[in-house]
């Protein structure tokens, strides 16, 4: 009959039995469940101890912020430089604070579907806190991918809060007719204020006119622009002045351009030569919108933070519904007085760079015209109506 012992190294205990002296190492597998190595000598116990705790889910401490650090250490090499900001906020603001220093595989779903229905309740945005969710379903996998939780918590979670729908349509607001034309007089006024140099308005015709995201507009070169065929390629964004690639493959795309756009572009192309000679810029990379003083490239985040100012000189509010109106409102308003005209819902996703008619159709559904009689009425043909009776001709 053997007896077991205590050392002075956690995790490990010596068991001396009839046959001689073993080391025991008390470890918990992936799912939490409690397991037992034995081992020949102290040493090899210490090795193995170690090595069963450097395991994703071998460490019974494990805290979810261990797991999320490692997480977001992998992705900075292989997701956009915002993407990865993003997330780290989402973490940093909203998840760590709650679930930081609990251990992961103590997580419950219940618990995520009421910490995300409280901060929605709390005024938080359903787009915002889509995201969050995201994050916290990308970190849950990537610890159930390395054995560390049986179950991903964040599955279904959405579904439950039902936030597709919510985030999908509550935050698309969309600019009427009149708004665009006072939103871009008083972008006109706005740049006189600036010295006269056109930038605020040719950005705002050009996203209203094309649907482009602001991003996609500022990174727009003299080269993209076929004004004979009427043609915009958007062949790269711009982030920080820094090319970026597009947001997704189908954003690679060709935009048409209106009449009323390539009158205006082609203005601007001269008013940038002008403003070349005259300024004697040193930086010339060819980009469309560039700033009146040096023609480097206008910066997305410049455009948005002026934005409100524009507002201000159309005596638009600041808000619609509680949704901040901001320049990517011009895409939406884009798509909107399409859809209101009876275009083509598939032309409205080509033009915009949607991934599938499903996108377009989550977005923009409550524009699509909810009757076209015309259509049924076509239907018809080959019919007559005798003597109150339908018959066939």
């Amino acid at each position: 009959m053997g007896r077991i012992e205590k050392t002075k190294y956690p995790g490990i205990r010596k068991y001396v039995g009839p046959r001689g002296t073993s080391w025991l190492v008390d470890y918990r597998d992936a799912t939490g469940k409690s397991q037992r190595l034995t081992c020949r000598s102290l040493k090899e116990a210490i090795a193995t101890r170690d090595k069963k705790r450097r395991e994703p889910g071998g460490d019974p401490r494990g805290r979810f912020s261990d797991w999320a650090e490692r997480w977001l250490l992998l992705q900075k090499p292989v997701v956009r430089p915002s993407s990865h900001k993003h997330f780290e906020g989402n973490l940093r603001l909203h998840i760590l604070p709650v679930f930081g220093q609990r251990r992961i595989l103590a997580i419950e779903r219940i618990e995520l579907v009421e910490f995300l229905a409280a901060k929605i309740a709390g005024g938080l945005a359903a787009k915002t806190a889509s995201n969050i969710l995201s994050t916290l379903f990308s970190v849950f996998h990537f610890a159930l991918k390395h054995k560390a939780i049986p179950t991903n918590p964040a599955y279904r979670v959405s579904r439950d809060l039902r936030l597709k729908q919510l985030s999908r349509t509550k935050g698309v607001r969309a600019f009427t007719r009149d708004e665009v034309r006072a939103l871009l007089a008083a972008a006109v006024e706005w740049d006189k204020g600036k010295g006269g140099y056109p930038l605020m308005r040719p950005v705002l015709f050009t996203m209203a006119r094309t649907g482009l995201r602001i991003s996609e507009a500022v990174g727009l070169k003299w080269g993209d622009l076929d004004f004979d065929n009427r043609d915009i390629h958007v062949r790269r964004r711009l982030e920080n002045r820094t090319p970026a690639d597009l947001k997704t493959e189908k954003s690679r795309r060709t935009v048409d351009m209106s009449r009323e756009l390539r009158v205006a572009l082609v203005a601007l192309e001269r008013a940038q030569k002008e403003q070349m000679l005259k300024m004697a810029w040193r930086n010339k990379d060819d980009y469309v919108f560039t700033m009146p003083a040096n023609g480097l490239p206008a910066r997305a985040k410049y455009l948005s933070e002026r934005f409100p100012e524009v507002l201000e000189l159309a005596e638009l509010p600041r808000k619609k519904d509680r949704v901040t109106m901001s320049p990517h409102c011009l895409r939406h308003t884009f798509a909107s007085l399409l859809l209101q005209a009876g275009k083509s819902p598939s032309y409205v996703q080509d033009q915009l760079g949607h991934e599938s008619i499903a996108t377009t159709k989550d977005l923009y559904g409550h524009w699509f015209p909810a009757s076209d009689k015309a259509a049924v009425d076509s239907l018809d043909n080959g019919f007559a109506e005798r003597q109150g009776k339908l018959e066939l001709l």
